[in-house]
Formats: C-alpha cells, structure tokens, sequence
C-alpha cells in the first residue's frame, strides 16, 4: 500500500492537464480531495485530482498547529450547521478514512466533552441566550448552566462571578489534529488524488478573462486545469491576487501553551472564559492541560509567513492570572511546552470565503476561516465536491459564505461571527 501512495506522488510529476488542481493540501485541500474522489467514485465517474502542497511534514501549517478542537456553538446557524456535520464526521473518521486491510484511522477522538462559554456579567450572559436560541434551532445539543449548575458540575472550578454558561452536551471535542490531516491525505491518495510537493505561485487567467487555464508553479512549470480551488491557508490571499482578485484575509499569530497541573479535573470541558482565555485537556491520563488566548486587538498586527515566536508575555500577564482564578489548583500549573501557529484571518466578518468566484468561473475559493479550518473541513471538502461535480449543493446550503457578500462589507460585516476564539 505505501508503494502504491508513493507511485500516487511521483505519477502527479508526470501528467500536465487535471479536471481539479487545488492549491494546498491541509485541511480544507485534503478534505476536497478525499470528498472529490469518494463522490467520482460512487459515480464511476472519471476525475483527475492534483494537490499540491508546499509542505508535506504539516510542520508549519495553520491545522497542526492549532488547538484542534471543535464545536456547534457558534452565533451564526450556518456555522452550527458546520459544526454538527464536522461532530458527525469526525465520529465516523476512523472507519470512514481507513484504508482497506489496514487498521482504523486513529485521530485519537475526544468526543462530547464539550466547551463551557462563561459570562461574568449581563451583557455576556444575553448573547449566551441569543446563541443558545440559534445553536438549538439547528439541533445542537447546548445547556445554559447557572453558576451553581457550573459548580454542581464541576466542583473544582470557582464560579463566584459566573452570570450564566453555556455547555455543549454532544457533538463537541477534540482530535489530533496531524493524525486526521495524515488520515485524510492518505484515504484521499487510495482514493485516486495525486499529490506533488512544490508551491503554486500564480493562477493563470484566459484571455477572456472570465475563467482560469491552469496554474503555474514556483519551479515555473505549468499545470493546466479544468477548476482550481485556492485552499492555501494564510497564503490564499497573495495566491488570489496574482489573477486580481481581493480577499480580506490576513495572517494572525496565536500562541498556545501545554502545562502540567499539580491536580487532575475531572470530565474537565474546553473552558472559554469571559476574557477568552480557553482551556482544555490534552491528555485523559495526567492532568495536562493546552491553554491560549487571542491578544487584544492593538497587539495582534499581521504577520510575516515564517513568524512563528512565542508570544511568552501573554501567558504571565493574562492566561496564567484567569486560569488561578477559575480554577484555583492552576496557582501551581507549570508551563510544559509552547508553540505558535496562524490563523487565517478575515477581517470583514470572521467568516468563511467559500465557493465559485464571481469573476473567474473555474475558481473555487475555500479561505479566510479565522481559526476555524479544521472543525470546517469536512463541510467544505463536501460541499466543493457537489459544487464541481453537480453543479449545486446538495447537503449543506452554504451560500451565505460566497465572496458575492464581501461587495457589501457592511451588510458582511451584521452577520459577522462573534464567537471567535
């Protein structure tokens, strides 16, 4: 089998014409892939897939890097509706990207344990109303908790100045995040998709304007195409604008820190706190625990692509403090390890910049999710696959995300996502 994936990679070096290029090959590219051919399949339709990716370890890219959790609370019903499809796939991920002969896709899945939103004072708690009203609309499964409900639960936490909470019951969690991108990539290699490691740098436009011929490659070669899809992360804005087009996407850096706690927390949830520190559990078998925090706006400028420092002063000054006062056995946690990674920022409304361009026909766009990527990769790899394939979408309606809305920045900007972490 692994022959055969290697004979995958090396055959993409040869063919020069694919009915699909996509650029990048984490989350969002690899879960076109895997969804493109499954459907080809199921259709016996023949459909040339070609990924292309710059890095193929994963080591830098905005998925692995990232606190790899996922969630159905979300402000928009859109997103919910993204979050509990994701919640679905990633519980049938195991069987459903395993390779035939070879054992489940282990993506060492934490389900159901849940985010815990906080609020702290009014205004705060009222959103958690509003939200809860959108989220159980669309079938997720969220309890508002009073501070005593917080505390019955979860003795350990100080809910002095808790207002309200919000707890996911069901389809919440966590998963390895560089163990489902492998699983994926894999599953969609069997599946027929070529991969070839190198860098897409520019989209190449027809003459008439209206449509893309292909896309050539930083070594300068060319590979034509029938649609492209931009899936670079923090890079599909400057890949976008080598054929004039004009994303408000920016990369953003957040750090995240492992800490030991002296204490385990029993069926500890995702913490969200008023302030937006979060915390979550990294291991079930010692109390070890990742934690972050977005910095405040004035200090979250753009950054260059290889700035990977550690924002260290973020974790003395503002997560440490939160952590000890909500909960108190964080006084003596002590710091692990600590890494940085990006986010793929749209400025406009926080939101997902998806679907055909308006312009450019052939163009698929899949960027700007401000965190989000990999609890939106299945949804996005689905519904790329019935847009190029059936012209249409079939099982989520996403067109609330198409660029058509960033024309209207301030209509974008009403339905923006406010639970961004």
């Amino acid at each position: 089998m692994a022959a055969a994936r290697r004979m995958l990679s090396i055959a993409s070096h040869a063919r020069r014409r694919y009915d699909v290029v996509i650029c990048g090959g984490a989350a969002f590219g690899s879960s076109a892939a895997f969804f493109l051919r499954e459907e080809a399949t199921r259709l016996n339709k023949a459909l040339s897939v070609l990924v292309v990716e710059k890095d193929p370890s994963y080591q830098q890219c905005a998925t692995a890097l990232s606190a790899a959790s996922y969630r159905t609370q979300f402000s928009t019903p859109e997103n919910v509706a993204i979050g509990l499809f994701a919640a679905d796939f990633f519980h049938h991920a195991p069987t459903r990207l395993q390779i035939p002969g070879e054992p489940p896709a282990d993506i060492r899945l934490c389900e159901d344990r849940g985010y815990l939103f906080l609020a702290t004072d009014d205004a705060q708690a009222e959103q958690l109303e509003r939200n809860h009203k959108i989220q159980t609309a669309q079938g997720a499964k969220v309890r508002l908790l009073s501070a005593d409900g917080v505390k019955k639960r979860y003795p350990w936490m100080n809910c002095d100045d808790i207002v309200l909470a919000s707890l996911g019951e069901q389809h919440e969690g966590w998963l390895d995040s560089y163990q489902f991108l492998q699983a994926l990539r894999n599953k969609a290699r069997f599946l027929g998709a070529e991969y070839m490691r190198g860098s897409v740098s520019r989209l190449l436009v027809a003459e008439d304007g209206q449509s893309l011929t292909g896309v050539q490659l930083a070594d300068g070669s060319v590979v034509e195409a029938g649609c492209v899809v931009n899936a670079c992360g923090t890079g599909g804005a400057e890949l976008a604008s080598t054929a004039n087009v004009h994303l408000p996407v920016v990369r953003r850096k957040r750090s995240i820190f492992s800490v030991l706690s002296p204490a385990p927390l029993p069926d500890c949830p995702m913490i969200i706190g008023a302030d937006g520190v979060y915390c979550r559990p990294d291991s079930l078998t010692q109390p070890q625990f990742i934690c972050g925090v977005a910095p405040p706006s004035d200090a979250d400028p753009d950054v260059a692509a290889d700035d990977f420092a550690v924002q260290e002063s973020l974790f003395d000054s503002t997560i440490w403090p939160s952590l000890a006062h909500r909960v108190p056995a964080f006084e003596a946690l002590r710091v692990k390890a600590s890494w940085a990674g990006h986010y793929a920022f749209n400025t406009v409304d926080h939101n997902l910049i998806f679907g055909p361009h308006s312009r450019l026909r052939n163009l698929y766009l899949a960027n700007g999710c401000s965190g989000h990527g990999l609890m939106q990769s299945p949804a996005v790899g689905r519904a790329l696959s019935e847009l190029i394939i059936h012209g249409r979408f079939l099982t989520l309606h996403l067109d609330q995300f198409t660029c058509s809305r960033l024309n209207c920045p301030e209509t974008a900007a009403k339905n923006a996502e406010t639970n961004v972490i």
